[in-house]
């Protein structure tokens, strides 16, 4: 009587190796029965088989082979389709650059503008206490102006007292002419 059976063992390789390999190695177990000796004979195919089996193995690796392959034209064209990308980010860029040094060269012109507002408002303030001088000079001139006046009032009352006496006089002197 002669029992044969067939199990999968993962062997001594990553599974990198069994993608790239298009064959799976089987240990094959053979039992001879006879009346009184049991031989087993192991063959391994030039690797050493671990001894737990692992369920299921055939079955994902059979889903990861299933994958369908890329072909060089597509890699090319990823590549492609990815410096094409690199190409208009290096354009995005260098505009983006070229608009911040656009936006540095106007913060620039503002600030020499603020400059100039402010000497210009530092020139009206200078102007404004010219004038507020000249009013303070117009002021104490108009006083002195209300006090030759008052005194020129002064003055004229006196001499229109003597041009009264002189007046005066006269008639006097007329009357017994």
């Amino acid at each position: 009587m002669k029992k044969e059976t067939s199990t999968h063992y993962l062997f001594g390789q990553d599974i990198a190796t069994l993608l790239f390999e298009s064959e799976f190695f089987t240990t094959t177990e053979t039992t001879t029965a006879t009346n009184s000796i049991d031989t087993t004979n192991i063959t391994t195919m030039f690797k050493v088989p671990l001894q737990i089996p692992v369920p299921g193995l055939s079955a994902e690796v059979q889903k990861i082979t299933s994958i369908p392959a890329v072909g060089n034209q597509q890699i090319i064209l990823l590549l492609n389709t990815l410096i094409e990308g690199q190409t208009d980010m290096r354009i995005d860029i260098q505009n983006l650059t070229a608009d911040v040094r656009g936006l540095q060269t106007d913060v620039q012109g503002l600030q020499f503008d603020v400059q100039n507002v402010k000497a210009g408002v530092q020139s009206l303030t200078d102007d404004v206490g010219i004038f507020n001088q000249g009013f303070q000079q117009l002021g104490q001139h108009t006083s002195n102006v209300e006090e030759q006046v008052g005194q020129l009032n002064t003055q004229m009352e006196t001499v229109s007292g003597k041009v009264d006496d002189c007046d005066g006089g006269l008639n006097r002197v007329e009357g017994p002419m």
